[in-house]
């Protein structure tokens, strides 16, 4: 009996080992299947990553719509300052008809007075001037004064009643390459349509009709086309920095490479403009070469920089005073250039020369009218030669 009872315990602690054994590989078996599952989900995270963390968007989200709100800001605060600029006047058909004609640019409105800045060659020629204001009216408008060289004209309207929005002159000084920059005009009469750019370069030389280089000119890719000229170029504050005058194109559109003339070329000749007064240049009357250390060498001349003097334009400031060149050792060019013939300009009234954008920067400074003194190099000994300055012409190009 005990041995009966003995087997009966021995059956039940047997069959209590059985069913823990099971009840245990269960739980291992199933702990083992969610690991796995879990590992494999994880490999398929990691080979198949998301394209950002989810984390950094509500930090990103918020400069996005400040940037691209910058634009639409500007161009509520300045396109009611550009205007539509539509010139008439009068052409030649051959050499006995008279025709009447009509072209349109943009401008923009710089104070409550009512003067619009805009480029010279929109009204050039003008009998007629009408300006389309942002509010639909169309007034009247008088050429104030004008800049040919720079490509600058100040025009006039009554702004009585108007409630005209002014443009801010900024500066164009410490302008950065890269920058953002946005073009305001009228492109083929399109009123107050606005691109965007940024800041292709800077200091370019653009010349104008007069042959007078236009210097620091802005290059921008924002789209420029006809009718633009005249308007605003603007910087992110929605300052003026230019006002766009031309493009590089093989077609008559714009293909990325447009330029303005900077702001502050015009803020210097502002007052003038204002005035009513037609700008002028100071004028020397000649073409010149930068002489460097290699020129120098080659043509045995007595000092390693300063402009050697190319060609004397006849009856120019230069050629009265006395100024010889080395292209044809005289006023004129006769083809036989013979460089050590030439004077070279070391000094502008004191002030070091080394280059031909150097000379043009240092006339440019003085006034039309004004005597200045020229320190030259002539046959290997330095000498002083008075020179008068004169205006610039309109359609000569040294």
């Amino acid at each position: 009996m005990g041995t009966a009872r003995g087997s009966a315990w021995e059956r039940a602690l047997l069959i209590l080992a059985v069913l823990l054994v099971i009840f245990v590989g269960a739980a291992v078996g199933t702990g083992t299947a969610w690991y796995w599952f879990n590992a494999d989900r994880d490999e398929a995270v990691q080979a198949n990553p998301p394209p950002a963390p989810a984390a950094t968007l509500p930090a990103a989200l918020p400069i996005l719509e400040q940037d691209q709100d910058l634009v639409p800001r500007i161009y509520e605060r300045v396109a009611p300052a550009v205007v539509g600029i539509t010139v008439r006047s009068m052409g030649m058909r051959g050499f006995y008809f008279p025709v009447a004609e009509e072209k349109s640019g943009s401008g923009f409105i710089i104070d409550s007075e009512g003067h619009i800045l805009t480029n010279f060659h929109v009204v050039d020629g003008a009998r007629e001037i009408q300006v389309s204001l942002a509010n639909g009216n169309i007034v009247p408008g008088k050429l104030l004064g004008f800049d040919h060289s720079n490509d600058l004209a100040v025009i006039k309207i009554d702004p009585s009643g108007e409630g005209t929005a002014i443009a801010t002159l900024g500066s164009s000084d410490n302008l950065r390459v890269g920058e953002l920059a946005i073009a305001l005009g009228n492109p083929f009469g399109l009123e107050r349509t606005v691109t965007v750019g940024v800041i292709s370069a800077k200091g370019r030389v653009l010349p104008a009709e007069t042959g007078r280089d236009i210097k620091d000119v802005i290059q921008t890719d924002a789209a420029i086309n006809p009718g633009n000229s005249g308007g605003p170029l603007l910087n992110a504050r929605g300052d003026v920095i230019g006002i766009n005058t031309a493009i590089k194109s093989p077609t008559e559109g714009s293909i990325g490479i447009g330029f303005a003339v900077p702001v502050d070329t015009v803020k210097r000749f502002l007052p003038d403009l204002l005035a009513g007064k037609e700008v002028k240049h100071p004028w020397l009357g000649i073409s010149g070469i930068t002489v460097t250390p290699q020129l120098a060498q080659e043509w045995k001349l007595p000092v390693k920089e300063g402009v050697l003097v190319a060609q004397v334009i006849p009856d120019g400031p230069a050629d009265k005073a006395g100024i010889r060149a080395a292209a044809g050792g005289g006023s004129t060019y006769s083809g036989m250039v013979n460089l050590s013939q030439g004077d070279i300009i070391a000094a502008v009234g004191g002030r070091a020369i080394k280059s031909m954008d150097a000379l043009y920067n240092e006339i440019d400074k003085l006034k039309v009218g004004q005597q200045v003194t020229l320190d030259i190099f002539r046959d290997g000994r330095r000498t002083g030669i008075e020179v008068t300055l004169a205006a610039w012409p309109e359609q000569l190009g040294w």
